[in-house]
């Protein structure tokens, strides 16, 4: 798996010249609380039902829960991608591992501001994601189980093409079930 990863780092890398990857574990530093909110924002553009619109993100609807995930014990890993020439953050993933299940993580945000796509951060801060919760988790690893479902997620995402639930190849990594998140998203009055 490192070499692979190494393997993939490398050939994002050129792409993404001008841009450093931060990482931190806990609740989001004050000083990108408002990029992490913009960051979510990302996500207003993904395709969505009739009658919903994508809700508002602001600094205290990224800490509210952040807050409530550490009271629950649970371990919140983060890795975003800074625009060197402006500062702002474009691209950020956060996974939480849970003190009862140590051997697995889950996948929570990854988006990419629509302004910064095409530099395979998305890849890049998963990559540096995997590092992260490897080296503070040493329990979360990945088997040929997993492995095996991945490729079989890979050939069902083709048939469906399910939007959102993408992954990036060779990382390692497979999704278990999907989950809606309903109260990130808001009805939209009078429809």
């Amino acid at each position: 798996m490192p070499a692979r990863l190494a393997k993939l780092r490398a050939a994002a890398e050129p792409f993404a010249a001008g841009y450093t990857l931060l990482r931190w574990v806990g609740v989001t530093p004050t000083e990108h609380l408002a990029q992490v909110a913009i960051v979510h924002g990302a996500m207003a553009d993904a395709p969505r039902d009739d009658g919903m619109e994508p809700a508002a993100w602001t600094a205290e609807r990224v800490r509210q829960p952040e807050q409530a995930m550490i009271d629950h014990r649970l371990t919140i890993y983060s890795v975003a991608a800074r625009h060197d020439a402006t500062g702002d953050l474009a691209a950020l993933t956060q996974v939480l591992t849970e003190a009862d299940t140590p051997d697995w993580a889950f996948q929570q945000v990854t988006a990419v501001l629509s302004e910064h796509r095409g530099h395979r951060l998305g890849l890049l801060v998963k990559i540096g994601m995997l590092d992260l919760v490897t080296a503070h988790d040493t329990a979360v690893a990945l088997s040929d189980r997993q492995r095996r479902s991945e490729r079989a997620h890979d050939r069902d995402q083709r048939a469906t093409g399910l939007y959102g639930q993408r992954r990036q190849p060779g990382l390692g990594t497979c999704p278990i079930r999907r989950s809606f998140r309903w109260p990130y998203e808001q009805r939209m009055t009078g429809v």
